[in-house]
């Protein structure tokens, strides 16, 4: 009997079909090896939460400066398009002297035109030639730096007559979701501009101002420094680069000598040790901060397990609360044979601009892919401290840690705050700081941890408490001695 082929069973529409497969394969195939392939590109994010209806989306919508083609629509209001005419021509006047420096920034912009708008998502630049791409980016890129420039120099109201609350709300747009121009535009213009140093001075100073994580005394270290710059080369925009700013601190930071590599960064913070000692040399134990790698893994049995609840029964539990450079450095290590605990956190000022930064930054998170899939640090940082923040009295016990700075009008509305977007906020398919978790909750199941806390509370908590503690030891060595010489009186 003749065998009948598998081809001869297939009719014109099944092969139509594996024919489509194959072209969709080769297409795909095609993407991956372009030489200009971005993962995480302007205008996915939106798409994203216009799809899905997220709540993320109100948050992500500027309220004066819109920038770059996401939002390049007739509805943008005049003023802000005579606000940028001034900016951009400041920008022209002060940074590019003479006529051919002038056109060598927009040239240059042209030049790499194909580079930069890879960066965005095809159905945001499909209806726009590259000459008014180029033009659009141009422009925007000069009102950016000249605003970050005269925002630092405060001489925005003088010069352009932008109050404090539009120059407030312009520096919160800049940092939203997709409303966003490829951070190479500016690296293009500052290179070719008369003082190059003086606007990346600029930008990295108006980063760590908008850093809510960065150190409070951070201008002494940036603001006058000639030598500082952003260690990265493949950064996306100016809400990628804050990203990565909350994450590894000032090890994203530093001098122009040394060399543009991110896992330098994550090596660093990997490798950072303390020595933390107890009260005699024996006991002391060598905390080392996780690498990156042990914050992208989840140990078996931690998925189902639930946590403990806030500050207050961490401090109950002996825990306290100890500032670290970033969220890549959040871990939690026992001391003192496991009866005291100390937890590493990125001290954090809380503002009027805090809950609208955190938001675009979980959006952000969302639509990471790539090499930075999976680095959902801000998404489980805000689960974090929505467990520890649920009173107003965490908030205290957190500021008087110097964890927190508050500058809303009260510690109510910071707990409000963490509760609110801790409930918007979407469970990250990857809690990086669940290690974390399960180290302090296996502390705090120790009762030997919660007694001896309990002691130090009652005995240790002040110097009047251990002064009156001596004393009345002393007094009864004193009485013991007595008894036994009335005891026992030498002949």
């Amino acid at each position: 009997m003749k065998v009948q082929q598998p081809v001869e069973k297939l009719d014109r529409k099944d092969m139509e079909l594996l024919d489509n497969l194959i072209i969709t394969i080769d297409r795909e195939n095609n993407k991956s090896g372009h030489q200009w392939r971005k993962d995480n590109k302007i205008g996915q994010g939106l798409k994203f939460l216009q799809r899905t209806g997220s709540p993320l989306l109100e948050y992500c919508t500027p309220k004066l400066w819109p920038i770059g083609p996401c939002h390049a629509k007739p509805s943008i209001s005049n003023t802000t398009n005579q606000l940028k005419d001034k900016l951009a021509a400041k920008f022209i006047e002060s940074f590019a002297y003479g006529k051919s420096t002038r056109e060598s920034l927009l040239v240059e912009i042209k030049d790499n035109i194909g580079e930069l708008k890879n960066c965005f998502e095809d159905y945001v630049v499909k209806d726009f030639d590259d000459g008014f791409l180029a033009r659009l980016l141009f422009f925007d890129g000069c009102a950016l730096l000249q605003f970050i420039n005269s925002y630092l120099l405060d001489e925005l109201e003088d010069k352009f007559g932008i109050d404090n609350h539009e120059a407030s709300m312009i520096r919160e747009d800049l940092f939203l979701l997709d409303n966003q121009i490829p951070y190479k535009v500016l690296e293009l213009l500052v290179n070719l501009t008369t003082d190059p140093d003086q606007l990346k001075n600029a930008i990295l100073s108006f980063l760590q101002m908008n850093n809510m994580m960065s150190p409070v005394n951070y201008v002494r270290g940036y603001r006058h420094s000639t030598s500082l710059r952003i260690k990265s080369k493949n950064a996306d925009h100016l809400l990628d680069v804050l990203h990565s700013l909350i994450l590894f601190g000032d090890d994203y930071v530093g001098n122009s000598s040394e060399k543009d590599d991110n896992t330098k960064c994550l090596s660093r913070c990997s490798n950072r040790k303390r020595n933390t000692c107890c009260l005699l040399h024996f006991c002391c134990l060598r905390g080392k901060v996780p690498s990156l790698k042990d914050y992208l893994q989840v140990r078996p049995g931690n998925f189902n397990k639930r946590f403990f609840r806030n500050v207050q029964e961490l401090k109950s539990a002996g825990i306290k609360f100890k500032p670290s450079s970033g969220l890549a450095t959040v871990y939690f290590h026992n001391r003192c044979f496991k009866i005291k605990g100390h937890l590493k956190l990125p001290a954090i000022t809380v503002d009027e601009s805090t809950e609208r930064k955190l938001m675009n930054l979980v959006a952000y998170e969302m639509c990471l892919s790539g090499k930075k899939k999976n680095w959902y640090f801000v998404t489980s940082y805000i689960k974090l401290m929505d467990i520890l923040v649920d009173k107003e009295q965490d908030v205290i016990d957190l500021r008087a840690s110097r964890m927190l700075w508050n500058r809303l009008s009260t510690d109510v509305k910071v707990a409000q705050m963490f509760n609110n977007i801790g409930s918007i906020c979407f469970e990250p398919p990857l809690d990086v700081y669940s290690n974390v978790k399960t180290d302090i909750q296996a502390h705090c199941e120790r009762m030997c941890s919660i007694w001896m806390a309990e002691v130090y509370q009652d005995y240790f908590r002040s110097p009047w408490s251990i002064l009156g503690l001596l004393a009345a030891a002393i007094v009864l060595l004193l009485t013991a001695t007595q008894t036994w010489y009335a005891v026992n009186p030498k002949v």
